[in-house]
């Protein structure tokens, strides 16, 4: 990962982000598909913003099932997203959260979990990470991912309890607890 001076949104990405805010019901997923297009325009007129992409790729995995999307397409803005700015950390985020629940790819969502925790990602980051490494068998780097002198969350609830819980066993698809 490289080093990028933060820049503040152009006018038109701010201009993007203020209607997708107003259509963006507070404390509501959206469901409309007018939230979808004014996102669709957004990466359109805005393909430099990696925010842009990232909120598209939200929306498309929030939309309806009528919405004129696929949900593999969230991932495709998401890995748009991280093409713009390799250190947008949410989208990789996002795309680790889409490997591991939505098509099962371990490997693609170990990639992305460990550039997230390069740039900063919290506890869950780790815990995901161990856990995944845990689900394809290499437990060892599990429990070193997740060691205090490794990790910067190794006393976090979360990494303690994933640490216990590999250490059980609970996600090498093994009943036999490590020791």
């Amino acid at each position: 990962m490289t080093a990028h001076a933060y820049f503040p949104p152009d006018a038109d990405v701010q201009r993007f982000l203020k209607r997708l805010g107003e259509l963006w019901p507070e404390g509501d997923d959206p469901s409309s598909n007018e939230i979808l297009l004014v996102a669709e325009d957004a990466v359109e007129q805005c393909a430099h913003s990696a925010h842009l992409w990232y909120l598209r790729g939200q929306l498309i995995a929030l939309a309806d099932d009528d919405a004129p999307y696929e949900l593999s397409d969230a991932l495709l803005s998401w890995e748009a997203a991280v093409r713009v700015d390799e250190d947008h950390i949410e989208s990789h985020e996002a795309i680790a959260d889409f490997c591991i629940n939505a098509i099962d790819d371990l490997p693609r969502a170990e990639t992305a979990l460990r550039a997230a925790a390069q740039l900063g990602g919290g506890p869950w980051v780790y815990a995901d990470l161990a856990r995944v490494l845990a689900q394809q068998q290499r437990l060892d780097e599990a429990m070193t991912t997740l060691h205090p002198d490794q990790c910067p969350y190794g006393d976090d609830p979360l990494v303690e309890q994933t640490r216990e819980l590999i250490a059980q066993g609970q996600f090498s698809g093994n009943d036999e607890p490590r020791s």
